[in-house]
């Protein structure tokens, strides 16, 4: 009876793991692909003429799912920011896509907290790219925002994800197996 206690401790405690390596996996974005087909999660200021979230867009279809969110703000800049919930000094995985559908006279810009991470000025047309960072939280919660202007055509966007970095699931699933890896040994006794 003892040996069968055990072995479903042992199983419980590597369910836990694993669970635990899921959940830091997680997408901090909420709607970052836009399928909720608005700007739920987002909070838009400055400029927000011809912004919205649409299917296909002018012939240019999502880059996954079902909606993509596209900006146009002429002559001055729009905004969407979300608040993400951070751990001051963790490192963070942040990606996008962005697509161009026009050319010169726009500006594009993403902020992680107070700093610029990325910007574009006048840049030419271009599809869907994925862009990449690596960022660090300095706060408990980090606003994350995209900042538009397109004078000429619009900007896509689709697929925005920030997540911990993954020596964070390492970290945390080389722990749980020092724990697990203890409690076999210290339970090891009662086999016998």
């Amino acid at each position: 009876m003892k040996k069968h206690t055990s072995h479903l401790g042992i199983l419980a405690l590597v369910l836990l793991a694993l669970s635990i390596t899921q959940s830091v996996k997680a997408n901090l974005v909420t709607n970052g692909g836009f399928e909720m087909g608005d700007f739920t999660g987002w909070t838009q200021s400055g400029t927000t003429d011809f912004t919205g979230v649409s299917g296909a867009f002018f012939g240019t279809p999502p880059h996954s799912g079902n909606f993509q969110a596209f900006f146009g703000p002429f002559g001055s800049h729009g905004f969407i920011t979300q608040n993400l919930a951070t751990i001051p000094g963790r490192s963070y995985f942040f990606d996008f896509w962005l697509a161009n559908l026009g050319g010169p006279a726009n500006f594009f810009a993403v902020n992680w907290g107070a700093s610029t991470i990325f910007s574009l000025t006048d840049s030419p047309a271009f599809g869907y790219t994925k862009f990449t960072f690596n960022v660090t939280a300095s706060t408990p919660s980090t606003p994350l925002q995209f900042e538009f202007m397109q004078n000429t055509s619009f900007f896509l966007l689709d697929d925005v994800v920030s997540v911990p970095d993954s020596s964070s699931t390492f970290s945390l699933l080389g722990l749980a197996s020092l724990g697990i890896a203890a409690l076999r040994r210290k339970l090891s006794p009662l086999r016998n």
